[in-house]
């Protein structure tokens, strides 16, 4: 799932609950739970290869993502001044688990980023390296525009939380 539907949701759950351990908890969950959806992920191929040219792309399609979702966090912030930190807590922690994948790209001898990345595959709705069949079969059962709207229902659904 892009990042913004993870940074508003992990937000929203930031304003509707006051015990910080619970936001913590929540918004981590959160983050897993909308992964295991049907959804569009865009490619990071660059980064996860290393692949100099397309890495800078990749970086700018996160950049984009991540300054869009904090458009939305400020919008939210000015409908409901909560505080800026308790909404920043909540939207990072909603992102968290994508930030340990990019990591893992990087450090992949590492056994916790290796267990979180095994752990992160097995629950995302789009497995690494599927096959065609597999391909084939996803794209018949959830047409592109599904996927796509899966996304700003979540986005919606969070708007609609703050009523």
């Amino acid at each position: 799932m892009i990042l913004i539907p993870h940074l508003i949701i992990g937000a929203i759950i930031a304003i509707k609950f006051n015990s910080l351990p619970l936001i913590i908890f929540l918004a981590l969950l959160s983050h897993y739970l909308l992964d295991a959806i049907p959804h569009i992920d865009y490619s990071i191929e660059g980064i996860r290869k290393n692949i100099r040219k397309n890495f800078f792309k990749d970086i700018s399609k996160i950049i984009l993502d991540v300054t869009v979702g904090l458009i939305f966090i400020i919008l939210i912030q000015h409908i409901t001044r909560v505080s800026p930190i308790k909404l920043a807590t909540g939207a990072f922690l909603g992102t968290f688990p994508d930030l340990l994948t990019l990591l893992f790209f990087k450090f992949p001898k590492s056994k916790i980023l290796k267990a979180h990345s095994f752990f992160h595959k097995k629950i995302h709705f789009l497995k690494e390296n599927p096959t065609p069949e597999q391909i084939q079969y996803r794209a018949k059962k959830y047409h592109h525009s599904l996927r796509i709207s899966t996304q700003i229902f979540v986005v919606l659904l969070g708007f609609l939380l703050l009523i």
